[in-house]
């Protein structure tokens, strides 16, 4: 049930196919999922969490990191959060400029 004072905000989508024990970068570079669905849908759900006036999430995920940081910057200041996991701390990084099992490493 909804609160008064409060405005929610959601989409229909088919989340199935983020459903696996496999990350869904492996399940896309296998052709197993459709990487514009994929795609379309992740940025839709960064564009709308963005615009919360509060953050609940998991900072061990670089997914919530970037939605919250995307928050951050389109507000200018830190909304109220609250993490299931990890403390915030920016975003940096996950490894040096190297190469990483055949994979281009962020920060190169």
């Amino acid at each position: 049930s909804q609160r008064p004072g409060f405005r929610y905000t959601w989409i229909r989508a088919d989340r199935g196919l983020f459903q696996s024990h496999m990350y869904i970068e492996h399940r896309m570079n296998l052709g197993v999922v459709d990487r514009k669905g994929v795609s379309d849908l992740t940025f839709l759900d960064l564009f709308l969490l963005r615009e919360c006036a509060a953050f609940v999430g998991t900072f061990g995920s670089h997914f919530s990191k970037v939605a919250y940081e995307l928050s951050v910057g389109q507000k200018g200041y830190f909304p109220p959060y609250a993490s299931l996991d990890d403390p915030w701390s920016p975003l940096r990084p996950i490894a040096s400029s190297r190469e990483c099992a055949g994979l281009q490493c962020l920060g190169r």
